[in-house]
């Protein structure tokens, strides 16, 4: 279920993003929600944000909550909710953290 333990609350400890199939020329920015603190409020907020595809709570900005979004680019068959489609993401993930997926990126494994 989307937004409830345990689909939040990762520990990032690295990886990297790539395009999924059939994408080109993606971007991405890096917004930030100083009012939202709390990592259910972060989820939800990046499922409702077109485009994002992570999420987490930016222990050195006060918790923060900070998005990953894809900005730029083309694809077909996207979407309104991942206008540029889904990437992939490959990370190493552990638990008790502020780090989480969000509806445009598929989590293929470790890197």
């Amino acid at each position: 279920m989307v937004c409830q333990p345990p689909s939040y609350g990762f520990l990032y400890t690295g990886g990297y993003t790539q395009p999924g199939p059939d994408q080109t020329g993606l971007s991405v920015d890096y917004p930030v929600n100083a009012a939202v603190t709390d990592a259910y409020t972060c989820c939800a907020s990046c499922y409702q944000t077109p485009g994002c595809f992570l999420y987490y709570l930016h222990a050195g900005n006060g918790n923060a909550c900070s998005f990953y979004r894809t900005t730029g680019g083309s694809a077909p068959d996207a979407s309104a909710q991942c206008p540029n489609r889904r990437v992939l993401e490959y990370a190493n993930v552990g638990t008790s953290g502020y780090f989480g997926y969000g509806s445009c990126s598929i989590y293929v494994g470790p890197p």
